[in-house]
């Protein structure tokens, strides 16, 4: 949950018990409303952002990088398809790939509410333009799982970002073959590998 939205009153109330608290930031510091004085009361703080955890340190705050991960417990067949997917949210640098892709006969599929074509997704986004793509609306977590499985590769686009998406992790996890553009991901997979994946055996 977004912590920085909690009151005060629940964190006096939290130091009150001396009940341990460590807060794991999955955002960066400058998109959220948390204080430096604020940070100091936890025991530890964790981020995915390894420059937010060397800046936290050196105001003396306990800081662990805790990048993000996969749940493995996932069982994910994967759904086949001759496309590149994207799932996830829309933002201009996701668009313009996206477009300049599909523009060049690359067959392109995204998925998302800022994606859909839907009415009801177009209202509720207040967002009436799309652009001219192949897309789908909102799929539970497992579901996209299974498209990033089974399509011909999975884009990894970050915006304006540290640490690394969730889509990271979630690629890599399932098998799928995943276009990211971040060259540092070497310091987490090896690059140029495709990684195979079988669900975990479940007891009956």
């Amino acid at each position: 949950m977004k912590s920085d939205l909690i009151g005060p009153a629940f964190w006096d109330d939290v130091e009150a018990r001396h009940l341990p608290s460590v807060l794991w930031l999955y955002d960066e510091l400058r998109r959220s409303g948390h204080r430096t004085a604020d940070l100091r009361r936890f025991d530890a703080v964790a981020s995915y952002s390894g420059l937010d955890v060397d800046s936290l340190r050196a105001l003396g705050i306990e800081a662990h990088h805790v990048p993000n991960a996969f749940d493995p417990t996932f069982d994910s067949p994967g759904l086949p398809s001759d496309e590149v997917v994207f799932v996830g949210a829309r933002y201009p640098n996701r668009e313009r790939l996206l477009e300049m892709l599909h523009q060049n006969g690359v067959k392109v599929h995204a998925y998302g509410r800022d994606w859909s074509h839907h009415p009801l997704d177009r209202l509720r986004t207040w967002q009436l333009r799309r652009p001219a793509i192949p897309a789908g609306r909102d799929v539970a977590r497992g579901t996209g799982y299974q498209l990033m499985a089974g399509a011909t590769a999975t884009l990894n686009v970050h915006n304006d970002q540290d640490g690394f998406t969730m889509r990271t992790f979630e690629a890599a996890g399932v098998g799928a073959l995943q276009l990211i553009d971040r060259a540092d991901v070497k310091d987490l997979y090896e690059p140029s590998a495709r990684s195979s994946y079988s669900a975990p055996m479940r007891s009956s």
